[in-house]
C-alpha cells in the first residue's frame, strides 16, 4: 500500500511507508497492519468497483485502508462485494451505479493507532435496466467472525446507521429510492464472473 502524506508538507505526497516520526502518531503506515494475525488490511472502497488500472492503483493508500478481521474479510464479505458486482453489471444501466461504503468506527485500536471499526456497510443505487427506474441495495455485517452477510434494503442500513450515530443518515442524499430493491426485479446473477475469484487475498 502506498503512503498518502497528509502531515508533514516538506516530504513526498505519496510513497513507501518508511517515513518516520511525527507521522506515524497521526496516520497508519503499513507497519501497523504487520506482525499481527487478527486483521487485514482491506480496502475501504474495493479495487473490483474500478473501471480501468489507473483507478484502480489508486485505491491502494492506506487512507482507503481498514483493518478488518480475517474470517470476516476473506469470507463472507468479500463474496458479497463481487456477488454485487456480477448483479450489478446484470441488471443495471451502464454509468448509472452509485456505489457508498463505510464504516462505524469502534473503541479499540491497531497497534494503538488505526481505529477498529465494529461495522461494515455498503450500498449501491442504479437504474434498473429492465423497468427503467431507480432501485438500491444495501449490506452491513459486524467487523467479526460474521458468518452471513444479507442484502438488505437501504432504508434498513440507514435505520441501522442512525441507531449507532443517533442522527438521521441518508446515504444517497435523497437520490435514490429506499424501498425499491433490485433484488425485487431481477434475479442474482446465472453466470458467476467476479464471485468466482479466490477471497483468500490481503491486499
Amino acid at each position: 500500500f502506498l503512503f498518502l502524506q497528509l502531515d508533514g508538507a516538506s516530504d513526498k505526497e505519496m510513497g513507501s511507508d518508511q517515513i518516520k516520526g511525527s507521522v506515524q502518531r497521526k496516520q497508519a503506515v503499513n507497519d501497523n497492519y504487520e506482525r499481527q494475525k487478527t486483521y487485514d488490511r482491506r480496502h475501504l472502497f474495493p479495487v473490483q468497483h474500478c473501471h480501468d488500472q489507473d483507478t484502480a492503483d489508486s485505491t491502494f493508500t492506506l487512507t482507503n485502508a481498514v483493518p478488518q478481521q480475517e474470517t470476516f474479510n476473506r469470507g463472507v464479505w468479500c463474496r458479497m462485494e463481487m456477488t454485487v458486482i456480477d448483479l450489478v453489471e446484470d441488471n443495471c444501466e451502464a454509468n448509472s451505479t452509485y456505489i457508498v461504503t463505510g464504516v462505524v468506527p469502534g473503541t479499540t485500536k491497531l497497534k494503538n493507532l488505526v481505529n477498529i471499526h465494529v461495522l461494515m456497510w455498503t450500498a449501491f443505487c442504479c437504474e434498473d435496466k429492465k423497468y427503467r427506474k431507480m432501485v438500491s441495495q444495501a449490506h452491513y455485517g459486524n467487523n467479526s467472525n460474521e458468518k452471513v452477510v444479507n442484502p438488505v434494503s437501504l432504508e434498513k442500513l440507514e435505520k441501522h446507521l442512525k441507531d449507532h450515530y443517533n442522527m438521521d443518515i441518508d446515504v444517497f442524499g435523497g437520490r435514490c429510492e429506499k424501498n425499491t430493491d433490485l433484488a425485487e426485479s431481477s434475479s442474482p446473477p446465472t453466470k458467476r464472473r467476479k464471485s468466482d475469484n479466490s477471497c483468500s487475498d490481503d491486499f
